[in-house]
């Protein structure tokens, strides 16, 4: 899946960057608010746009490539927001959404230069993949996966009578 430079998402990000360049429209727009206490930061803004393509991501893992010396570039967070958006919207239009899964590595790799190791490290998460829809729509490149309700049901209950009853199959009463 390509990220086009037409898309609505792509043009508001665009947009927050640019208004947040300008001195007289980023000391309007304030790019984060704290609260009394420990509670949350709220980020607005271009800044909002680069947390929330980090979360999609994942923290940990984008923790993990940095540490290995990978920095992750504010166009890949960029990606990341659209692609989570574009999932999010689809699985609300889809009325059997299990989930949605995001195929980080892809964006990664898509959207700036990465070493040889971060391509064998997803090879191996592609391999490593359990979820068989995921795994084939990943295979082919793409950024997002929505799984189905059903599917998602059934490994869960799949899972609890394993765990219940110590077998699969049919409960006799």
């Amino acid at each position: 899946m390509e990220i086009g430079t037409s898309n609505n998402i792509l043009s508001h990000i665009r947009s927050v960057k640019a208004a947040t360049d300008r001195p007289e429209v980023a000391a309007r727009q304030p790019t984060e608010t704290r609260s009394a206490g420990d509670s949350p930061v709220l980020l607005t803004g271009y800044d909002n746009i680069l947390a929330l393509g980090r979360l999609a991501l994942g923290p940990s893992q984008v923790e993990s490539w940095e540490s290995k010396g990978l920095e992750i570039t504010n166009e890949t967070l960029e990606a990341a927001y659209e692609a989570f958006n574009q999932a999010f919207k689809a699985s609300m239009d889809s009325p059997r959404s299990g989930g949605i899964s995001i195929n980080a590595h892809q964006i990664v790799a898509d959207h700036q230069a990465v070493p040889e190791w971060f391509l064998h490290e997803q090879k191996l998460h592609l391999e490593a993949n359990e979820a068989p829809g995921a795994k084939a729509t990943f295979a082919r490149g793409e950024y997002f996966h929505i799984s189905d309700t059903a599917s998602t049901v059934s490994r869960a209950l799949k899972a609890y009578s394993d765990v219940q009853f110590g077998f699969s199959g049919k409960i006799d009463r």
